[in-house]
């Protein structure tokens, strides 16, 4: 097993001197991490301190910390013919995945990353409710477990959302065309592939969801039953373990019933559920499923696919004209 937070961890450690600005994060001498809330004028700072405390402390106690983590990209960085875009998870980073993805089980992926490109973005730093404090996340998180009737307030949601949406819209102006692509993420990440895929204009070869759950501000039931997912046919390959005691069991089988109900299609018709599985860690067994799922999306090229980007740029284009008419209602429920 692999667990996904110790990559994140090292990630998230990198130090540079600068400047101390409100919304910096910094280590405080002898406090710890936080971030600077105010600039008091007088040669101190206001900081907020991951520990719950805050307090007003001068410049020189301050280094402030470069917590940016790259986006990342494995497999064919020149020509691919597919793409996999992957999201990871609340407070996780790309490097986990990367490494999964990769040195640590290479084998498998290896036919794969010779035609697939997999591009794993990060998600920004903000401030998460679940956490009392700022993190890498790509909305805010008002607690867990997770379970289908939690609250959900969808701080954050609209902007990753639409951040997925264009990175599938560049892939297509690049030449992928949308029957060789396939979003995936897990946990956060998960619920947000998802949410991404049935809100898409476009119709995508498929989409994983590991440990995830629906977004309830995103009202996802009703944009499913009329989405390009459901009418082009996306697959939709949803995992869960038995164990998982953060984001429950409940929510990958809602998830799952969800997209059947109202017209799509999940793989073997309901959640695979992992026995024994858990939350924070990756099993090969796991990274299997996904590796057959791609392998029957996205099989080598072929010459058909240039003529399909071409027919989907037209299509595009036809509905962007459409969708400007101030009497249609889009699917997107902003937040």
């Amino acid at each position: 097993q692999i667990n996904l937070y110790t990559f994140a961890e090292f990630a998230l450690a990198d130090m540079t001197q600068a400047t101390a600005s409100v919304g910096a994060r910094v280590d405080v001498a002898n406090r710890g991490r936080g971030m600077v809330a105010l600039d008091n004028e007088d040669g101190t700072w206001n900081v907020e301190l991951d520990d719950g405390t805050e307090g007003d402390f001068p410049t020189s106690g301050l280094q402030v910390v470069d917590e940016n983590i790259n986006d990342m990209v494995l497999g064919n960085e020149t020509d691919p013919s597919a793409l996999l875009i992957w999201l990871h998870g609340l407070t996780d980073t790309p490097d986990g995945w990367h490494g999964i993805f990769s040195s640590q089980l290479e084998a498998p992926f290896m036919p794969l990353l010779s035609y697939l490109q997999i591009k794993l973005p990060c998600a920004p730093l903000q401030r998460v409710s679940a956490c009392g404090k700022v993190t890498t996340s790509w909305y805010d998180v008002q607690g867990f477990p997770m379970n289908v009737t939690r609250s959900d307030p969808g701080t954050g949601q609209r902007e990753s959302i639409e951040k997925v949406l264009r990175l599938i819209d560049d892939a297509v102006a690049s030449g992928i065309p949308p029957s060789r692509i396939v979003i995936g993420g897990h946990s956060q990440g998960g619920a947000l592939a998802l949410a991404a895929a049935l809100q898409s204009r476009i119709s995508i070869s498929g989409c994983i969801v590991l440990s995830g759950w629906a977004l309830p501000s995103q009202d996802l039931a009703r944009c499913a039953k009329s989405s390009a997912a459901a009418s082009g046919g996306t697959r939709f390959l949803v995992c869960h373990g038995d164990e998982d005691c953060t984001v429950l069991l409940e929510c990958g089988k809602h998830v799952a019933e969800m997209l059947q109900q109202n017209g799509c299609i999940v793989e073997n018709s309901a959640c695979e559920v992992f026995s024994g599985f858990g939350h924070n860690v990756c099993r090969e067994d796991v990274v299997r499923s996904i590796q057959q799922f791609l392998n029957e999306l996205l099989p080598p090229g072929s010459p058909e696919a240039a003529t399909e980007v071409v027919d989907t740029m037209a299509a595009l284009a036809s509905q962007t004209a459409i969708e400007n008419d101030p009497h249609k209602t889009l699917c997107r429920v902003s937040t």
